[in-house]
């Protein structure tokens, strides 16, 4: 429907503002996108940019790194037997947790069942070389990770991907809390993309001018 129409065509002008970067020079391969804090919608702009991708023809992968509570497996209602965890854990080979979907260039790695300790392994060396690896297979990897603000983990997150997308929830994010998340990830040398408002309520918007601006 229009509806959907319009919101896939945003998701296609994201990943061409994301891809067609003026300095060649920095990379654009591997996409963490997170948010301030639970509950923004992360998770949504993550599967739908690497669908946006993957429609384009990239072979994408879409990584859920939020071992905690991680719901890329059930937003897609696919399984989670299989998953980050066990890679991370179990040293299950990778390719032993890559799931295909219905488009053939987009491939997902779940979250895995929670394990204690798990979220250590993704500041170690080995989350690094993990990473090598996947970069030489998939010329697109979208990450969703953890929020920013309180988990330790996501800080570290960003030395294994080329940037951040940072999800604000219109209406509900706290200022502050994105100032901080801003200033956390840019103090660990985070590089943003961008951000992405989400659920802006565009029909109280009246004026066309301010509306097309916005």
């Amino acid at each position: 429907n229009d509806k959907t129409d319009w919101l896939m065509e945003n998701f296609r002008n994201l990943r061409g503002t994301i891809s067609m970067n003026r300095d060649l020079t920095i990379p654009s391969q591997a996409i963490m996108v997170s948010s301030a804090k639970p509950r923004e919608g992360k998770t949504t702009v993550a599967l739908n940019l690497a669908w946006a991708f993957a429609s384009m023809g990239d072979k994408t992968l879409l990584i859920d790194c939020d071992l905690r509570r991680g719901r890329v497996h059930s937003t897609l209602d696919i399984p989670n037997q299989t998953g980050m965890t066990d890679v991370l854990c179990k040293q299950v080979p990778w390719r032993d947790a890559v799931q295909t979907t219905s488009n053939p260039n987009l491939f997902v790695i779940t979250r895995g069942a929670v394990v204690p300790g798990s979220t250590e392994k993704m500041c170690q060396p080995g989350f690094e070389a993990l990473f090598v690896e996947l970069r030489k297979e998939f010329p697109r990897i979208i990450m969703d990770s953890p929020p920013v603000l309180g988990l330790s983990e996501t800080t570290s997150l960003q030395r294994v991907v080329d940037g951040l997308l940072l999800v604000i929830m219109a209406e509900s994010t706290a200022r502050r809390d994105v100032l901080h998340a801003v200033d956390q990830m840019r103090k660990a040398g985070a590089r943003f993309f961008g951000f992405v408002l989400n659920r802006l309520d565009l029909s109280r918007i009246t004026n066309y001018y301010h509306y097309s601006y916005y």
